[in-house]
């Protein structure tokens, strides 16, 4: 920014608080988006694309579907190809995981309304999720 750049990250479906939906999506959806974001910020001139990891991917084909848009593509840390079988094991496995992520954050939510606790208190400190259990428990 002090070299007088203007720096635009965004966070891409199902990644860190992007939109969360249980449809599938495509990579190339995730580069609509980002299209889709420029056009509506009114960023006119094509910009520098920099993709970290998946956004390596993300970042090439915004330049492919969108070449009035990117004027040069940055790639970090990523891959040529996210299709082989063993990407293909991983990113199921991470998507495992974040189902149990969401399962953990529904319950800490119904903890929430159904006892008035604050689920993201730092558990086992005072004020934490077990002491508000313990002083409801007993009545404090």
């Amino acid at each position: 920014a002090q070299a007088g750049y203007r720096v635009l990250a965004l966070d891409h479906r199902g990644h860190g608080r992007g939109l969360r939906t249980p449809a599938p999506f495509r990579l190339v959806d995730c580069a609509d988006d980002a299209a889709a974001l420029l056009h509506a910020i009114g960023v006119d001139e094509p910009v520098t694309a920099v993709g970290y990891s998946m956004g390596g991917p993300i970042a090439s084909l915004l330049a492919r579907s969108h070449p009035h848009r990117v004027s040069g593509v940055v790639l970090c840390a990523t891959a040529p190809d996210w299709q082989n079988p063993r990407m293909r094991r991983i990113w199921r496995s991470m998507a495992a995981f974040r189902g149990v992520l969401e399962l953990i954050r529904a319950a800490l939510h119904d903890l929430d309304r159904a006892y008035g606790l604050d689920p993201y208190g730092p558990a086992g400190r005072p004020g934490g999720l077990l002491d508000q259990a313990r002083a409801k428990v007993e009545g404090r």
